[in-house]
């Protein structure tokens, strides 16, 4: 299992072979995890207590490069895993880990067990909003699912007003 998560990272630049490794890995009954940014490094990896299993490295996302996936691994060493989209956005350089970066994160699958669908996460990046007031709520209706973000003091009173002109809330 870690040689083949070490051949796998060996080719990252190479998406055909890549593919092809984890083929392999199915085939010899090797389970490759999805990206987590709770769990990813750069690299595949091979869990502790996990014979079997691999995790697939965050550089075999497109469009994630090396310095978005260092501040992203830093910033959870640091300060254990992250809870929320909102969360990761706080903790780390948004001008390494770009709405770019997040978005493919996102489609990639990185982010499905921080508790909202992708296609909520996906609306509040397109919803680009500075600040909120401290504490207030926010509910978002995606569809049939309603997403209610508890802004904190890192956002201003501006979103609210964004918001209502976008027609997202009444």
């Amino acid at each position: 299992t870690a040689f083949m998560a070490a051949l796998i990272t060996s080719e990252l630049s190479n998406t055909d072979k890549v593919l092809k490794y984890i083929a392999a890995c199915k085939d010899m009954d090797i389970t490759v995890l999805p990206p987590d940014v709770n769990a990813s490094r750069r690299e595949f990896t091979v869990p502790p207590d996990c014979d079997k299993t691999t995790i697939f490295g965050l550089g075999g996302v497109k469009n994630v490069g090396d310095e978005a996936i260092r501040e992203i691994v830093q910033a959870r060493e640091e300060g254990g895993p992250y809870i929320s989209l909102l969360d990761l956005c706080e903790r780390v350089n948004l001008r390494k880990v770009t709405k770019r970066v997040l978005e493919n994160l996102i489609k990639a699958g990185a982010m499905d067990k921080l508790g909202c669908t992708r296609r909520s996460m996906l609306a509040i990046l397109d919803l680009n909003l500075p600040d909120a007031q401290d504490g207030e709520v926010v509910d978002l209706m995606l569809g049939r699912e309603i997403l209610s973000i508890v802004l904190t003091a890192t956002m201003s009173v501006k979103l609210r007003e964004s918001l209502l002109s976008k027609g997202v809330i009444d």
